[in-house]
């Protein structure tokens, strides 16, 4: 059984949520350990300070470790595409 967890709404009323798996494992934690998603800056001040060092250090890990996007040659944000594509 999946466990969601919704801790409050964002700037445009959209819930904002933490997802465990059936063994209790947090899905963020587990996306950004495999290089699966990135932890942007952009939005650090939303979370809690012990999440911030975990997801930071998962990020970092998973960066060093050249592990999911990090093993691309030249892996970008989702704003760099976007603007790669409009140039």
């Amino acid at each position: 059984m999946r466990h969601v967890s919704c801790y409050k709404q964002d700037r445009y009323g959209r819930q904002v949520c933490r997802l465990k798996t059936s063994a209790g494992k947090d899905a963020a934690d587990i996306m950004l350990s495999e290089g699966l998603a990135r932890y942007p800056e952009t939005y650090v001040h939303e979370d809690q300070p012990v999440d911030r060092e975990g997801y930071r250090r998962l990020h970092a890990e998973a960066h060093g470790a050249k592990r999911g996007l990090w093993s691309e040659p030249d892996p970008m944000s989702p704003k760099a595409r976007r603007q790669r594509r409009q140039a």
